[in-house]
This record gives structure tokens, C-alpha cells and sequence, in this order.
């Protein structure tokens, strides 16, 4: 910590009597609802240098109670990212919290999302070096303490792994393909305590492998444990006139969990081309290190995410340890009052008895069962497949004057001891008026089914919104529920009412007031996914200001 803080006073008190330039971002938010957890107070304040080819970029955080996570109230916890970057022709170095991302991320990807309270950021030193025009080398080096959570229901950090790393790489690219690739070694520490979590809530191939190892042991007698990971990682980019495929894969080795020596690997293929107007892009994954928690590699995820309220609720939790997936996304304007979209995605867990797959259904039993066929699922149960198709069209009228959006989608999932079958029908419409204002309205349709409760449920979500100008918007918001039984008829009807007014001082200085109470649900980021909770009548204010 003084050590990040000695450099940052160091290179801004240089500045200060020097040519810069300078900028800065701050933001809040402040709710206060009918329940002591609905109450939230969290500042950051994001800090930014430009000197020459110098760049220093600092995030202080305060959060105390906080939406997500544990609140930081000491300095090392508020003063929680930071590092400068110096370019030249030749060269790019990074020295603090490292964010970066290799290939498709299949070994490593650091990043950080407030909205998920996640950052696996190393803290060390990168460095980029362009050797030729077309041949650059890396090297990174580096450590961290990695925090996160056994279940998305699970709002502070319950997971601590610490990480010593060091890789290395080149990239190459030419007018026919590209290529990169990457070795790193990774030095991973985990303490009884986050052994005994992720044996007695992890539900994959890494908790059952534990509760195994581990059953006639209490948590007491479980111990801390050290493990070398040594990984590579190639992938490459091929161009064929309208065709463009690109293919990765790594290899890790790895101990088990106060076990014997282990070999994994992840692989990611995807092919876009177009025909007659037609966009098509399928991608394959096949993540396969069952028995290790991964820090750093966040791959794709292989089906679409959605931007609807409803659709995102049931947003399907990847197990990037142990999952095989396709998925198919078709797009095609017909003209400029319509174009379609069409998406299908699947996934399945492959049964595994000591690193081994025991059961897997065939290629043809995935794509003509999974990804295509109706019904349910339920010979594959074990499996935890899950099913997602995804239909819209959208456009603009002729005179230009409304646009629509209207989609459906239909969601299937084993996971959990739950069966989820949900359809989703959302639906979005802007009227433009004259000057600039417009009216829009959202309004989105689900029926969601657990199977293994006989459980039904009725959703419906509906905001219009006014926009003056681009000045001011205010927007209404309601969200409802129905319940009933498929054996019988049981009414619980719920209801979340909303107004929210946001006011643009100036384009750098936004002013956001919520009245009312909103539902919680799922929030994802790239497949990682925490769960929010309910806010019930109360207010939210939210201030954005761009210095």
C-alpha cells in the first residue's frame, strides 16, 4: 500500500509544476429504502494524468453500506486501484493494478466491474515491447489476493486465493491470419477456510471432488494448501475472403485440491461469414479443468446476452471449470424498416469421475436434442444442460418516425435441483417528436415455470419515459407478479413501483432521483453473476459529474 501510494504522490507532485493534463470522474450513489439493507452509500473517484507519453490513473472508493460487497472503510481499501502506463514508439509499460486481456481470454483476462463487485487485476509490471510491425513481445509479472463468492447469493466475498505470476508471449499478425501466443506460471495459495467454502457450497465437479476428498474431515482438520499451475496458450486468426475462424486452446497442469498432479484445458472456436445478406456466427466452447478454480481467464460464453429486465433475470451462471456449448446468432437486414435477429445457444456439464468423462452425449444428441428439437430435457438431467432461443425483429417506420423492437424468447435450464422454463415475449417502441423530444415505452411479458415445483409465475415489466430535449427524462417504472399453482390456483400478486427523473446540468454533470421500490435479480457481467437485492420504498440518488 505505501508502496502505490509513494509512486502516485510521487508522479502527480511532478506534474504540478509541469505541462499536463488532467481529469477526473466522480460518482454517487446514495439510497435510503424501507429496509436497514436497502440503505447504500457509495463514492468513487476516478482520477486521471496525461504528461507527454505519461498516463497515471488512480480509483479511491468509499462504500459504507455498500449494494455489493464488503464496505472499504480503511485507506488501503478506499485507495483501491492504481497505475501508470509510459508509451513510446517502441514500447508500453504498465506498472500497478495490470488490466489486460490475451486472445479471447481463455488464460488470461483481468478486468473490473463495480456493477458485479469484481476485480481480479495482478498488481506488478507489464510490459509490451513492438519488435517489428507485426511482431510484438509481452511479458507480465506479478501478484493479488482474489476475492469472490461460492453462490450469487452470496452478496460479500467468501473465496481468498493468493496468486504469484509470471508469463510471457508474442503476438504476429500478416494480411492471412494472426497468431499469439502465451506461457505463464502461477503460484496459488488457498487457505482452509475458502477449501471448506467451496467444499460445502460449490455445486460442479470442483465440490464434489472435495466433499469426497474431505468427508470424514471436519472444516477444522481441513488444511491450507499450495499449488503450481503451468499453462499454455495458443490462438490464431484465419482470413478467407468473407470467412473469418479463429480458434484457441490452452493447456493447464495443475494439482487437485491436496491431490495428485492434473492436466485441463479450455478451448474456443468461432467462425463468422456472411451469404446473400445473412450474418452467421457459431461458436464452440469446451472448458475442461473440473478439479481448479481459475483466477485470471474469463472466457466467452457462448450465447447472447440480453438487455432485457425479465430476459436477464434468468441469465444462465457459466461454470467456465467444466462446460461444452454452441451457439448460433443469424442476423439479416431486409431494409431499413426490418431486420431480424435470431439466436440458439446450449450447454451441458460433462459427468466426470476422477478427471475422466464418464458420460457425455453425443455431437448429434446436442444439436438435434438441445439446440433444436422441443421438449424437455430431462434424460440429460444429470448434465444440467441448459437451452436458450432468441427471435426478434426491429426498425424503423417509413417516415422515420417510430422505432420497434419486439423478440421472443424461450429459456431452458436443469441446475440447482430446479427445473426453469421460462418464455419472455419484450417489446420496445420510441416515438419521435418534434425538436428532438420523444416518447418510449418498454414493456415485457414472462411466464416462468419450475418444473420441479410445478411452480408457475407470471412477470410483467412496463416503463414509458419521456425525453425533453435531451435535457431532462423521466421515466416510470412497473414491475409485477403473479403466482399460481399448477395443481391448483394460489394468488400472490406483487408489485414494484417507480419514478425516476434524470437531469443533465451540463453534458459532463448528470443528476439521477429514484422514488419507489424496484425488484432484485441477477446482475452478470460476462457470465459471472451476483444477485441484487429488492428495494422497497425508498429513494436513490445518483450524481455522474465529468471534470
Amino acid at each position: 500500500m505505501k508502496i502505490k501510494f509513494l509512486v502516485s504522490f510521487y508522479i502527480v507532485s511532478s506534474f504540478l509544476f509541469s505541462q499536463l493534463d488532467f481529469g477526473a470522474n466522480y460518482e454517487l450513489k446514495y439510497f435510503d429504502g424501507k429496509e436497514d439493507e436497502s440503505d447504500v452509500l457509495e463514492n468513487y473517484l476516478d482520477l486521471n494524468v496525461y504528461y507527454n507519453d505519461w498516463y497515471l490513473y488512480s480509483l479511491f472508493r468509499f462504500k459504507d453500506p455498500a449494494l455489493i460487497g464488503s464496505p472499504t472503510k480503511t485507506f488501503d481499501e478506499i485507495y483501491n486501484i492504481f497505475y501508470f502506463e509510459y508509451y513510446n514508439n517502441n514500447l508500453q509499460l504498465q506498472i500497478g493494478d495490470i488490466f489486460q486481456s490475451y486472445g479471447a481470454g481463455l488464460s488470461m483476462h483481468t478486468y473490473e466491474d463495480r456493477a458485479i463487485d469484481y476485480n481480479n487485476a495482478l498488481r506488478g509490471i507489464n510490459i509490451l515491447y513492438y519488435l517489428r510491425d507485426n511482431i510484438d513481445l509481452f511479458s507480465m509479472v506479478g501478484s493479488n489476493t482474489f476475492s469472490s463468492r461460492t453462490s450469487p447469493s452470496i452478496l460479500e466475498p467468501n473465496i481468498f486465493l493468493d496468486n504469484k505470476i509470471a508469463l510471457f508471449g508474442f503476438n504476429y499478425q500478416n494480411d492471412f491470419f494472426d497468431m499469439h501466443y502465451l506461457s505463464q506460471f502461477n503460484n496459488q495459495s488457498i487457505d482452509s477456510t475458502t477449501i471448506s467454502n467451496m467444499k460445502n457450497y460449490f455445486d460442479n465437479s470442483l465440490g464434489d471432488y472435495l466433499k469426497y476428498r474431505y468427508q470424514n474431515n471436519s472444516s477444522s482438520l481441513i488444511q491450507d494448501f499450495n499449488m503450481k499451475i503451468l499453462e499454455h496458450n495458443l490462438g490464431t486468426t484465419f482470413y478467407i475472403k468473407d470467412l473469418e475462424l479463429y480458434l484457441e486452446k490452452s493447456w493447464i497442469y495443475h494439482n487437485k485440491i491436496g491431490g495428485e498432479r492434473n492436466m485441463g484445458y479450455r478451448m474456443y472456436l468461432s467462425s463468422y461469414f456472411s451469404i446473400n445478406g445473412y450474418g452467421f456466427l457459431y461458436e464452440y466452447k469446451n472448458y475442461n479443468t473440473p478439479y481448479y478454480y481459475s483466477v485470471y481467464s474469463n472466457p466467452p460464453i457462448v450465447f447472447r446476452e440480453s438487455n432485457s429486465t425479465l430476459i436477464s433475470r434468468n441469465l444462465h451462471n457459466v461454470d467456465f471449470s467444466n462446460e461444452i456449448g454452441h451457439h448460433i446468432l443469424i442476423n439479416k437486414s431486409f431494409s431499413d424498416q426490418l431486420n431480424l435477429v435470431f439466436s440458439t445457444a446450449c450447454s451441458f456439464t460433462p459427468l466426470m469421475d476422477n478427471n475422466s468423462i464418464i458420460s457425455e452425449p453425443s455431437y448429434d444428441q446436442i444439436l438435434s436434442k438441445m439446440l433444436f428439437q422441443k421438449g424437455d430435457m430431462s434424460e440429460y438431467q444429470d448434465f444440467k444442460p441448459y437451452r436458450q432461443l432468441y427471435l426478434e425483429f426491429n426498425g424503423i417506420t417509413e417516415n422515420e418516425k417510430i422505432f420497434y423492437k419486439i423478440g421472443f424468447d424461450k429459456y431452458l435450464e436443469y441446475a440447482n435441483g430446479k427445473i426453469i422454463n421460462a418464455r419472455t415475449v419484450p417489446t420496445q417502441f420510441t416515438l419521435k417528436l418534434k425538436k428532438g423530444n420523444s416518447i418510449s415505452a418498454y414493456l415485457e411479458h414472462q411466464v416462468y415455470e419450475d418444473l420441479s415445483l410445478s411452480d408457475r409465475k407470471y412477470y410483467t415489466y412496463f416503463s414509458p419515459s419521456y425525453n425533453h430535449y435531451g435535457k431532462w427524462i423521466l421515466s416510470f417504472f412497473g414491475d409485477f407478479d403473479m403466482k399460481t399453482r399448477l395443481l391448483g390456483v394460489d394468488d400472490l400478486k406483487d408489485g414494484y413501483l417507480g419514478l425516476d427523473l434524470t437531469y443533465y446540468i451540463t453534458n459532463n454533470n448528470i443528476l439521477s432521483i429514484f422514488i419507489g421500490s424496484q425488484k432484485g435479480g441477477l446482475v452478470c457481467a460476462n457470465g459471472t453473476c451476483v444477485m441484487q437485492p429488492d428495494f422497497d420504498n425508498g429513494f436513490k440518488v445518483t450524481s455522474k459529474i465529468i471534470f
